[in-house]
């Protein structure tokens, strides 16, 4: 089972991961495209789970994240329930680690072709991003 949750401020992925636990699950991990379609279309149209910006869209954290020390950008990503990392839909262009701080994983978008006032079209696209997100995860609960 997944769930999608609303917090009512930024929320670290360590404090989410901790929520996912008590409650009986962890953070989601998608380890097929059949399964992180699934996950996505969860929360694809509720604008409740996403934060519009000029420029895309940030989205739902869930259980990826990038290992201490490890080689940047690429090095030392891993699922929290230490499943295989094997499929990941990145977004072009990322992993980055923006400003040497980005290392959890989460949903967002960057139209390719954007225009200020056009509308933003949600994809099952993953960025890396900073500890403290903002305020929707995914959990799994098996």
């Amino acid at each position: 089972m997944y769930l999608g949750v609303l917090h009512w401020s930024e929320y670290s992925f360590w404090d989410a991961q901790e929520t996912a636990r008590v409650a009986g699950g962890h953070l989601a991990t998608m380890t097929t495209k059949a399964e992180a379609d699934f996950v996505f279309d969860l929360v694809r149209y509720d604008e409740r789970f996403w934060l519009v910006h000029d420029f895309g869209a940030d989205g739902p954290t869930f259980g990826l994240y990038q290992k201490e020390g490890s080689r940047e950008p690429f090095g030392g990503w891993t699922w929290v329930t230490g499943e295989p990392l094997e499929y990941t839909p990145w977004h072009r262009g990322q992993p980055n680690n923006n400003e040497g701080l980005d290392h959890f994983g989460r949903y967002s978008t960057f139209p390719r072709n954007y225009r200020p006032g056009a509308p933003i079209v949600l994809e099952n696209a993953w960025v890396d991003g900073k500890e403290t997100q903002w305020r929707a995860f995914l959990v799994e609960i098996e």
